[in-house]
């Protein structure tokens, strides 16, 4: 319940994948804050877990999700308000229907749609049935429609009978089309509206029906036509009743040029060659599904194509320079499926699944039912190329869409503002989904740097919504996509099937869960010095866990299951710091991570002394686990960036160095097998870059000459590194050869390669024009021209540059991106990553006051405000102990 506590956060980390040409790439939602704690202490003897309500509730929510959602895979639309039967008019005031939600009491059950796209005129002719149900009497009709025109209203019975339509208006408010009626439907007949309507096929946004493009080895501009409808863009293209709830069956029909093949959510059963010589394609009717999973592509890709276990065929397309490089995702696909079908003994319904990487898309990707669309980047993995981190990327992305094809598409929400349920359970089932296929990935220990320390981070702030939240505006709707939803929503789930057990969790989703009655428990295990391991519910909020003195130490949450952070006395913290330095493998990498992670988050609001996380540090010179030294070096980091004294920065810089020297020698340049100890290896060198090591400055600089002068291939699970370094020591004849390179390369991905390390430039003037770069999509697509603004921001040099440059250009970057609030969350989070001052707050603060038009961006405003007082705050509380703390400890 974060609006009755006060939390604090120290740093930002955004919710991204680090690609190995050293950009990022975010999945669907996308803004992260990093740290969280609440006022929950534990205090020694007789002491008292203050959990707050919040876990409880939150485990009741999803028992009921789960218990719910499987058994009811129809949801009934809640009821509305009476609306009057009035003419209607289009303004607010008059328009005789006052909700933002559609009348409850019409429903469609079935659309046959029809559209003729006039490529070169960017417009899609179309005519549309929509079959509807009305469950009382009514004069009047409602859906949804937005940037098209109407051009024909017609309403019969089931009998074929003309209904005479007396008023057609709209409400662009609610994006409404109000239909008026001479006579009344009567309840539970039969009705079909007609339309004939035109659309547009936008291409300057990356939603609705719109154009994108790449280019052909030969350097033509070929078009893809594809579509984007989360949240509320299916009323773009066609009018219809665009709620999750108003589930229905479609029958689609589209006209594809000549050299183009379309595809859909379901397979085909008829092309007809037209007199134009374009190809009329039919589409066998879809089983019942949400509006805003209605998909297709037109396009000259090519496909690879395979089967499940069960049958199913699964097509990987992309276009014909890179197709070839979806064999890993269709292997993927192949084995996902039967897998989920499996666990959530309901096999994948449908005959076929195409998966599609489309050049231009704002998103990681999307999961429309039978078509899923990803960025070329999260569907891509060329093994002579790219790192193993892109490879793990594809696989958890491919697996979180996949997920969804029974969490969101099977089973609905039924309004928005649960979109915790479809996000939160494919968030956690990605990890699932990508252990089985590459266990050596360690999905599951990987969930604690990947979605629970990002979910406390984003639940750190006064500012964050709750989890079931508003949703009563489009804009509203898409705020909700962020870390809260994917992350937190993924750590209760994680949470409840820890509790149940795996072989209970399944068998409840398989069985409905009937059998499990939501639980006002919070489940508490812990361990002792020498009571070793134990477990304990609490039933509310005031129950009293016993604990001997004589069983020493006690350490609570074991292996971070819980969702909640955990604080000692200081008698107890110290007795967990000496046990770390006797003998730290009495606790797992994973309780590591977490006494440090807690630790430091708990400094935030002023609730535990910095001394303590900083004299548990210092058992990490003996620490070889990535999960302990991420946290510790992350946080050290943050310290290091947050003081001000410079005499101090310089002792904890030297501190860290020191900690990750023996670290640098043991790991060196050699390759490692364990994908985590290849982690933290990157991390340890990442780090020695920044401090001069000269065992890595050798051999970058050796590598980095072989490359040049020799033409000799850099290694690629070092190649940005090694490039990165490179800059750093001969910064003005490296900068020459990476901007030669950029400019001339024909690859993409090389392009990105590149930037990223040109972006970490000290050079101004060259920064200056790799932001201006981002304006111009001939020269960086608009998907990634945030990224790479995002890339040049966190840059110490560049922060204060993005900034300039995005209020210069405010205009056109919210512009181009007004309705897609995760990419503007993203890229207003990067730009005041380094802000941490009472004048950049106030800067900040002012500048949104005067430009409030951020469209579906403007709950971020808050939480980046709260970030940046968070970073002053924790100055204030934990500056002078820090100083007091090095000036004792550090030489």
């Amino acid at each position: 319940m974060a609006a009755q506590n006060k939390y604090h956060l120290l740093n930002q980390e955004d919710d991204t994948q680090e690609n190995d040409d050293g950009s990022t790439t975010k999945k669907k939602d996308q803004m992260t804050i990093n740290y969280f704690c609440g006022r929950r202490q534990i205090y020694r003897k007789d002491f008292y877990l203050i959990m707050g309500t919040f876990a409880v509730v939150s485990i009741i929510l999803v028992a009921l999700f789960i218990t719910a959602a499987i058994r009811h895979q129809k949801f009934k639309h809640p009821p509305s308000q009476n609306h009057p039967q009035s003419n209607g008019s289009a303004s607010d005031n008059s328009f005789p229907y006052k909700n933002f939600r559609l009348p409850a009491y019409i429903r469609p059950s079935h659309y046959s749609i029809d559209l003729r796209p006039k490529y070169n005129q960017l417009l899609t002719d179309g005519n549309s049935s929509i079959n509807i149900t009305s469950s009382k009497k009514t004069n009047f009709i409602i859906l949804h429609q937005k940037f098209t025109t109407i051009h024909e209203v017609k309403v019969k019975d089931a009998n074929g009978n003309n209904i005479k339509v007396v008023k057609v208006s709209q409400l662009l408010k609610y994006n409404f089309l109000y239909i008026q009626l001479e006579n009344f439907l009567q309840p539970n007949h039969k009705y079909v509206i007609h339309l004939t309507f035109t659309s547009h096929i936008k291409t300057k946004v990356l939603h609705g029906f719109y154009r994108s493009q790449y280019r052909t080895s030969s350097g033509i501009t070929r078009y893809v036509y594809s579509t984007h409808l989360e949240a509320t863009h299916a009323r773009e293209i066609f009018p219809c009743f665009d709620e999750p709830a108003m589930k229905a069956t479609f029958s689609l029909s589209i006209t594809s040029p000549p050299g183009y093949t379309a595809i859909s959510n379901s397979r085909h059963y008829m092309k007809t060659k037209l007199p134009d010589n374009s190809t009329l394609t039919k589409f066998h009717p879809t089983l019942p599904m949400s509006s805003y999973l209605v998909a297709f592509v037109v396009s000259d890709f090519k496909y690879l194509e395979g089967k499940t276990t069960n049958n199913t065929r699964v097509r990987t397309w992309a276009n014909p320079l890179i197709y070839q490089y979806t064999n890993y995702s269709l292997y993927v696909a192949t084995t996902i499926i039967p897998f989920y079908g499996k666990t959530f003994g309901v096999a994948y319904p449908l005959p076929k699944m195409d998966l599609v990487a489309i050049p231009e898309f704002s998103a990681g990707a999307m999961e429309n039912w039978g078509l899923i669309l990803y960025r070329e980047t999260s569907l891509i993995y060329n093994k002579l190329v790219n790192t193993l981190r892109v490879k793990q990327w594809v696989t958890v992305v491919v697996a979180h869409e996949l997920a969804h094809q029974w969490f969101g598409n099977l089973v609905t929400m039924q309004w928005w503002n649960d979109i915790w349920l479809n996000e939160g359970f494919a968030s956690f089932m990605e990890h699932v989904g990508t252990d089985h296929v590459s266990p050596e990935f360690q999905m599951m220990k990987q969930f604690l740097l990947r979605s629970y320390r990002r979910a406390q981070s984003a639940d750190s702030l006064p500012t964050i919504h709750p989890l079931v939240s508003t949703a009563a505006s489009s804009n509203q709707i898409e705020s909700l996509f962020d870390s809260i939803s994917y992350k937190k929503g993924s750590c209760l789930i994680r949470m409840l099937r820890d509790y149940l057990g795996i072989t209970n969790f399944n068998n409840g989703i398989r069985h409905y869960l009937s059998i499990y009655k939501p639980v006002w428990h919070v489940p508490i295990s812990f361990q002792t010095e020498y009571g070793g391991k134990n477990n304990f519910l609490f039933l509310k909020k005031t129950d009293v866990l016993s604990w001997n003195s004589t069983d020493g130490w006690i350490k609570l949450n074991s292996n971070q299951i819980g969702y909640y952070c955990v604080n000692y006395d200081l008698e107890n913290w110290n007795s967990l710091i000496n046990q770390l330095k006797e003998n730290h493998t009495v606790f797992s990498d994973v309780d590591r991570h977490e006494l440090l992670d807690d630790s430091f988050s708990l400094t935030k609001p002023g609730m535990l002394t910095v001394k303590v996380f900083l004299n548990m540090t210092k058992y990490l010179i003996e620490e070889k686990n990535y999960l302990p030294l991420y946290v510790g070096l992350r946080s050290l980091s943050a310290i290091k960036h947050t003081i001000t004294d410079k005499r101090i920065k310089n002792k904890v810089e030297a501190y860290i160095y020191s900690l990750i020297q023996p670290q640098i020698q043991r790991l060196g340049w050699k390759p490692q097998t364990s994908i985590l100890q290849r982690d933290l290896q990157h991390l340890v060198l990442s780090y020695g870059v920044h401090f001069n090591d000269s065992i890595i400055k050798n051999y970058t600089l050796s590598a980095y000459h072989q490359w040049v002068y020799n033409h000799t291939r850099l290694p690629k699970s070092y190649r940005t590194l090694i490039l990165i370094a490179a800059l750093k020591y001969n910064a003005e004849s490296v900068q020459k050869v990476l901007l030669e390179k950029y400019n001339h390369t024909s690859s993409a991905s090389l392009k990105r390669i590149y930037f990223a390390i040109l972006a970490k430039s000290k050079d101004e003037a060259l920064l200056k024009r790799l932001l201006n770069t981002t304006l111009d999509p001939s020269k960086v697509r608009i998907t990634e021209a945030v990224g790479r603004i995002s890339a040049i921001a966190v840059n110490p040099v560049g922060s204060k540059l993005c900034w300039e440059f995005y209020k210069k250009h405010y205009q056109i970057i919210h512009k181009r991106y007004n309705s897609e609030s995760f990419t503007l969350s993203h890229l207003i989070n990067s730009l005041v990553s380094r802000f941490n001052t009472e004048a950049q707050y106030n800067e900040v603060k002012n500048f949104y006051h005067l430009h409030n038009n951020v469209g579906a961006a403007k709950s971020t405003i808050p939480i980046v405000l709260s970030k940046i007082r968070a970073r002053i705050n924790w100055r204030k509380f934990n500056e002078a102990a820090t100083l007091e703390w090095a000036d004792k400890y550090l030489p």
